[in-house]
């Protein structure tokens, strides 16, 4: 057990580790900065958060914060003064996430953010980095213990997903692949399907197969050679993910989180840990497993359907016990810290079921021209606006007038009227303008 904890990483893993999520934020954040018109002002939010710099800023104001977060993730990937850039980075995403009310469940910046917390307390600046070109930072303790708190997050996200899978009758059946791939809301790959279920036994296979990977993942870790097969087989998944569906920066977040497996030296430790740097990995572990305990039921009643009710009253006993232990003071205090450090996370997008509809939303003015679409065709169907978007439409619309005053408020031409229009697709059927559900009128001073 002391070798587990005590084998030194890599630092040429650490900085491509460092390199690699860097980029990812970069990303994020340049399409933050190409959809940024939804950012900033105010969001519903079920508590006060203290890191929400965006709340209630101006356009202005908002892509000065978005250049400030680009310019410390290209200092990071080039390892510039490496632990001050990934602190700033990180506390930029934080602001995002806790300012966006939708962002709490986006896996893909979750991982991004949280990764890049935890590299703070490496010396991921020691190769590949400009630091260590001129001699910074070569005495710092390349301790494993992050890199085990990385990989606790990885084996809390798949066990989360492949138990809620089991809490839902179509993962039972082979059926969750497909009725994913048939949404229109996330799949690229909907218009090629050849017919409801066609060809079903490969899709059912695969399905069963991403449901017990998930499931048994942990055991699969035990030893070196199933161990490869399991990175193997989750690079695969989440490649074909990525290229079948929109779901955001998910997928190459969670194929680089394999990284943390980068094969690691057989020598002993230049430099012990620090108590603060074991006790920071002590405290994060526990926030992950706190911000794995379920928030509230899915399904209260079991109409998820699935074989085995039992997992609908764990997520019962579950939610309770967090309930019990919120009313205590270290329950109030994992809580508090879960949300002030944007941990909080759900990777249950496509269950315990799959969703059988989509719903696609169009904003258009009072000329017909249309300003943002997730209509596929008229606009990405994921993208930073559509999702922010989506969420207020369906858990808050009250608050939809707001926000569509500040969409106005920062368009070009300043129309007198904006119209949300909303579709409602049945997995399966053709998209067709004519299948309208319904729209919302808004005139604007």
């Amino acid at each position: 057990m002391g070798a587990f904890w005590n084998t030194p990483c890599s630092a040429r893993g650490l900085a491509l580790f460092r390199i690699t999520f860097g980029t990812l934020a970069l990303i994020a954040l340049i399409e933050y900065f190409s959809q940024d018109i939804l950012v900033g002002g105010s969001y519903p939010r079920s508590a006060p958060l203290w890191l929400n710099w965006l709340e209630g800023r101006g356009p202005s104001e908002v892509r000065l914060f978005l250049m400030t977060g680009i310019f410390f993730a290209i200092a990071t990937i080039l390892g510039v003064a490496t632990p001050l850039s990934l602190g700033c980075l990180s506390l930029i995403l934080l602001n995002l996430r806790n300012h966006c009310g939708w962002a709490a469940g986006e896996g893909g910046l979750q991982v991004i953010h949280s990764s890049l917390l935890i590299l703070t307390l490496t010396p991921c600046g020691r190769d590949w980095s400009w630091d260590c070109k001129v001699g910074w930072w070569q005495k710092g303790s390349l301790w494993n213990g992050p890199i085990r708190i990385l990989q606790l997050l990885q084996i809390c996200i798949y066990l989360q997903s492949g138990i809620y899978k089991l809490m839902g009758i179509d993962w039972w059946r082979g059926d969750g692949l497909w009725m994913a791939s048939a949404n229109h809301n996330f799949s690229k790959i909907v218009a090629w399907l050849p017919g409801e279920q066609a060809f079903w036994p490969l899709p059912q296979l695969i399905t069963w197969l991403v449901l017990i990977w998930e499931l048994t993942f942990p055991l699969w870790l035990l030893h070196r050679w199933t161990r490869l097969a399991a990175i193997a087989i989750g690079l695969l998944m989440h490649l074909s993910l990525w290229l079948a569906f929109d779901i955001g920066l998910y997928p190459p977040a969670m194929m680089a989180l394999y990284l943390t497996f980068y094969p690691t030296p057989k020598t002993s430790l230049e430099v012990s840990p620090s108590r603060l740097s074991r006790g920071a990995c002590l405290v994060l572990g526990i926030l992950i497993l706190w911000s794995s305990l379920p928030t509230s039921r899915i399904f209260p009643d079991g109409q998820a359907g699935s074989p085995i009710p039992a997992l609908a009253s764990l997520e019962g006993i579950l939610v309770k016990a967090r309930s019990t232990l919120l009313a205590t003071p270290p329950g109030q205090c994992c809580e508090m810290a879960v949300q002030q450090l944007g941990l909080n996370h759900r990777y249950n997008t496509f269950s315990p079921n799959p969703a059988n509809m989509a719903v696609l939303y169009r904003l258009r003015d009072e000329s017909g021209r249309v300003l943002w679409s997730c209509y596929p065709g008229q606009g990405p169907r994921y993208n930073w606006t559509v999702v922010t978007m989506r969420f207020l439409a369906t858990r808050h619309p009250e608050a939809l007038p707001v926000v569509l005053q500040q969409f106005h408020d920062r368009l070009p031409g300043s129309p007198s009227h904006l119209v949300l229009e909303e579709w409602a697709v049945d997995l399966g059927q053709p998209l067709s303008a004519a299948q309208l559900n319904r729209n919302w009128i808004w005139q604007l001073p």
